[in-house]
This record gives structure tokens, C-alpha cells and sequence, in this order.
């Protein structure tokens, strides 16, 4: 009994230079068997259970399975542990959750975060983070905040006046757009910012106006009702729900664009930091 508690921490930690070395071989999945089989087996060690699942979910990112890396962190003993491993648990877990389309699940640990390392030698160094989730979300004058401190911890040469830009910039009104459209039609896709799309739209409408037209005075009433006014009836719907669609993907553009600029200022900052 003595000589098997005796030797357990070096047969652990073989097991782990064992899902190590497959990890570098780019044999992921058998690296994670490797990690979770020490899991299932049982560690009487936080730092070693935390090593394990973070190590694991090491070789989920690996793959681009960035929401398997996040659940497998979500089971790691965060207040548990060294502060240099306690950072890289919540690094990874808020970057995974980012990478995986969950911003607002980001913050709620990059928030956790900063409340447990106020002060300490890993103070800010989340703050990157932080930013990218609150422009995903679209918190841009928290975001902004965050830029102006950022960019004077880094002491990075930025413009901080740059968030003014998506801040008074006059987004598309989607409802509008298709009020417009049941107006006058193309007029919405016009507002959206598609005059040709709305002169198409507004040719179409036209035409089948006077071909129903025509059709009703030379007695052709079958094909006025349902080529003429069937027609009219399907692009006049159609253009005005399209003309809200145009809206909003005007206001996605804009919005990616400018998410795209900060995120470029950003990560190539880090990547110097890093020596990238």
C-alpha cells in the first residue's frame, strides 16, 4: 500500500508525458483519452485535476472544437491552485468561449477574473479580451472605455477617439426600409443603401403595373389578374421584406468593419507582445 501511494505521482505524471507526447504529435484525440483516463481514474491534486482538463481542452482547440475546449474548462476548480495556473484556466476559458461564438459568456468570466487578480501581476491581461467580446456585442461605449486603457497600458500609438466613428454613425432603420418599400417600391432598398437594387425593384413594379393595366383594357382579364397582378402582388411583399433584409445587412457591415479594425490594432499588438 505504502509503495503504491509512493509511486502514484510518478505513474500520474507519466501519464500525462504520455498524452503530452501525443498532443505533439498531432494525435489529439488518443491525447485526449490519455488526459481523461488519469480524470476518470481519480487525482487527490487540484493543480494536477486543473493541469489534466486544461491540457485537454488544449487538444479540443487544437481541432477548432473551441466549444468542447470551453465545456471541458467549465469542470476545472478555479479558486483552487497557483495563481499562474488559475490564470491560464480563465484565459482559456473566456479566449474558448469567445472562439466559440459565446461573447457574453466571455465576459462573465473575463469579469470573474478581473475581480480575483485585481492588483496582481496578471492585472489587464485580459483587457484584449474584453474589448473583442464587448465590440462583438455591440457595448461599444464600455468597449471604448476599455480601448483608452489599453491602449495607455500598452502604451500603444492609437487613435482612442476612433469609437466616436461607430458611435454616431446613423444605422439603417430594417422597419423603416420595408415601410418605405410598401410606400413607394425600391424606395427601401434605396434608404438601405442600394439604389440600384431599389431602381431594379422599382422597374420591375412599374412593369407589371402597366402590363396589368394593359392587359385589363384589351380584355385580357386572366392574364392581368394572374400574371400581372399575381406578379405585382409577389415582388411588392417581397421588395419590401428584402429592402429590411438589405437594412440589416448594411448595419452588419458596418458593424464588422469597424469590430475588424479595432480587432487588427489589437491582435497585432499582442502578437508583438508575445514576440509573434
Amino acid at each position: 500500500m505504502i509503495c503504491i501511494f509512493l509511486c502514484a505521482p510518478f505513474f500520474i505524471n507519466a501519464q500525462i508525458q504520455k498524452g503530452d507526447s501525443l498532443f505533439a504529435k498531432g494525435d489529439w484525440l488518443a491525447a485526449r483519452v490519455a488526459y481523461e483516463r488519469e480524470l476518470f481514474l481519480g487525482v487527490n491534486s487540484s493543480e494536477v485535476f486543473n493541469t489534466l482538463l486544461l491540457k485537454k481542452s488544449y487538444s479540443f482547440k487544437a481541432e477548432g472544437n473551441f466549444d468542447a475546449a470551453y465545456q471541458t474548462l467549465s469542470r476545472a476548480l478555479l479558486y483552487e491552485g497557483s495563481d499562474s495556473l488559475r490564470f491560464l484556466l480563465f484565459y482559456e476559458l473566456s479566449f474558448n468561449a469567445f472562439l466559440a461564438e459565446k461573447p457574453d459568456l466571455a465576459i462573465g468570466h473575463i469579469q470573474e477574473f478581473n475581480y480575483n487578480f485585481e492588483g496582481s501581476e496578471f492585472d489587464d491581461e485580459l483587457l484584449f479580451l474584453e474589448i473583442l467580446c464587448l465590440n462583438k456585442l455591440k457595448r461599444w461605449r464600455e468597449a471604448k472605455e476599455k480601448y483608452e486603457r489599453y491602449a495607455t497600458v500598452n502604451d500603444l500609438n492609437a487613435d482612442v477617439n476612433q469609437y466616436e466613428e461607430i458611435l454616431n454613425h446613423k444605422f439603417k432603420n430594417p422597419k423603416k426600409a420595408q415601410n418605405l418599400s410598401l410606400v413607394i417600391p425600391g424606395s427601401g432598398q434605396m434608404y438601405a443603401g442600394f439604389p440600384l437594387k431599389g431602381l431594379f425593384s422599382l422597374t420591375v413594379q412599374a412593369g407589371l403595373v402597366y402590363f396589368s393595366v394593359e392587359s385589363f383594357l384589351n380584355a385580357y382579364y386572366l392574364s392581368g389578374v394572374f400574371t400581372g397582378v399575381a406578379l405585382f402582388y409577389m415582388f411588392y411583399n417581397g421588395g419590401a421584406r428584402y429592402a429590411a433584409k438589405l437594412a440589416t445587412q448594411n448595419n452588419e457591415k458596418v458593424v464588422q468593419s469597424f469590430n475588424d479594425k479595432i480587432s487588427t490594432i489589437i491582435i497585432e499588438n499582442e502578437l508583438i507582445k508575445k514576440g509573434g
